[in-house]
């Protein structure tokens, strides 16, 4: 086994139990993390930023908001994925005067 996910566990600034998994590629890693979150808090939806890639995987590829460019003629998609802007610094914080 490899033991640099007990090591970087170990090192974590994160108070309470910790627990570190070694993925094989970025799509998997998102879809884990999905699985994870879905487990933990008994919901289903998914909230994901406008413009960003994901992955090639259904679910990745449902994430993803780039139609033309990696998802068309594929499908059907994952439901109940919602969308909002990237909250861009510039443009996030209320001015204030």
């Amino acid at each position: 086994m490899c033991a640099w996910p007990e090591k970087l566990c170990a090192i974590a600034p994160i108070p309470g139990p910790k627990k570190a998994m070694i993925n094989n590629s970025g799509a998997e890693a998102v879809e884990t993390a999905i699985a994870t979150a879905r487990a933990a808090t008994g919901r289903q939806a998914i909230i994901a930023f406008e413009g960003a890639y994901h992955g090639r995987t259904l679910l990745t590829q449902s994430l993803t908001s780039k139609y033309a460019l990696f998802k068309k003629n594929f499908g059907p998609f994952a439901p109940e994925i919602y969308r909002v802007p990237y909250p861009y610094l510039t443009g996030w914080w209320p001015r204030t005067r």
